[in-house]
């Protein structure tokens, strides 16, 4: 560090904030079995089961090409006439807004062979890291004004600035719990929150130099 640096006269205030966001969009995580095992390009127009699935979302809104593959597991079964093989696959529906994460559970739970893994929520996130770095900011000009008219001295430019921010996710979505309920359940109706919150934290440290 130069030698000048540390001789400079500084005042540091530190300012923190927290914007809450709500969710605005979903990955809904969909299971399907299927009678036959098609790659991962072939399986939303072959699979016959996924298919369906594809087509029943289509007719709620959801287009085809919001549904992707992650994932095939294979089970091959040996019978004295004949080897069939069936497969399991993994999707992934990805919703334009919250309002269309109950048509996807309701497809899923209207097909015999389609369950549901679970939910990964969607925020508008730079907007509200925007939100709270800017507010934390303020709250730190405003600590630093204090502390200078306290000490009688004035601020002149910002010599040094660093900020921190981290998430704070309030109702993750239990998974386990929501498998057990689509396996329970006797209808299409599934008893889950779709309303899901965080909190977005911003810390900011403002140091200014002074005459």
């Amino acid at each position: 560090m130069d030698a000048s640096q540390d001789s400079l006269d500084t005042i540091t205030a530190t300012g923190t904030a927290a914007v809450e966001v709500t969710a605005n969009s979903a990955d809904v995580l969909v299971t399907v079995t299927g009678s036959a095992a098609f790659g991962a390009d072939q399986a939303l127009v072959k699979a016959r089961e996924v298919t369906a699935l594809v087509s029943d979302l289509h007719c709620t809104g959801i287009a085809p090409d919001s549904i992707e593959v992650l994932g095939i597991s294979t089970q091959t079964s040996s019978g004295r006439l004949a080897r069939s093989s069936s497969a399991t696959y993994q999707l992934r529906v990805r919703t334009a807004t919250v309002e269309q994460v109950p048509l996807v559970l309701d497809s899923a739970a209207g097909q015999k062979n389609a369950g549901i893994a679970g939910i990964a929520w969607r925020y508008p996130e730079s907007a509200g890291r925007t939100e709270a770095l800017q507010q934390a900011i303020a709250a730190a000009r405003k600590a630093a004004a204090a502390i200078a008219q306290a000490l009688g001295v004035e601020l002149l430019q910002v010599h040094r600035f660093t900020e921190h921010t981290f998430d704070e996710e309030h109702t993750p979505m239990p998974r386990m719990a929501m498998a057990a309920a689509m396996a329970e359940s006797a209808g299409p109706a599934l008893d889950i929150d779709v309303l899901h919150r965080k909190t977005i934290r911003a810390q900011v440290e403002l140091t200014y130099r002074i005459s």
